[in-house]
């Protein structure tokens, strides 16, 4: 009995820190944000800052400010869709996150990121793939409880 308390104890524990694991990747659409998500909770609010090819806020400060009472994100990630233009590809990505307060209270928000790609065969210096923009608005718990999608518009 005591060795399986143990071992519920950890793998709990293991589960929660796994959660929060460092995660840089740039290699798609969904990853790129989860890395967003993963940087917010770690609060390096400065990388989760650069995945953006436009600042999302007036500036640096604010960006900041808005993640204050922010304990933990998670996030869900609908189907990516997404099409070609001249030089680039453009990803839509539906979204569904539920932010639990430092109070422990939970706000539930849904809505579209677009990641742009530029073709890789571009001079230096190379730019990666980057949030370029972000559109997410209130939402319900049943949302997230049952992933519920938006869906995304035009580019």
């Amino acid at each position: 009995m005591r060795f399986t308390v143990t071992l519920f104890v950890l793998l709990s524990t293991t589960q929660a820190f796994a959660a929060d694991a460092y995660i840089d990747d740039r290699s798609s659409p969904e990853s790129l944000i989860r890395s967003l998500y993963s940087a917010i909770n770690m609060h390096q609010y400065s990388r989760a800052y650069t995945y953006f090819s436009d600042p999302p806020a007036k500036d640096y400060e604010t960006y900041t400010n808005g993640f204050a009472d922010t304990a933990h994100v998670d996030v869900k990630l609908g189907r990516v869709t997404g099409e070609g233009a001249a030089g680039s590809t453009f990803s839509n990505v539906p979204t569904v996150i539920r932010a639990r307060d430092n109070a422990g209270h939970y706000s539930y928000f849904s809505g579209c990121y677009v990641v742009r790609q530029i073709n890789a065969d571009q001079d230096p210096p190379y730019t990666p793939l980057q949030i370029h923009s972000a559109k997410l608005k209130p939402a319900k718990q049943a949302d997230f409880d049952h992933r519920t999608m938006p869906v995304c518009g035009d580019i």
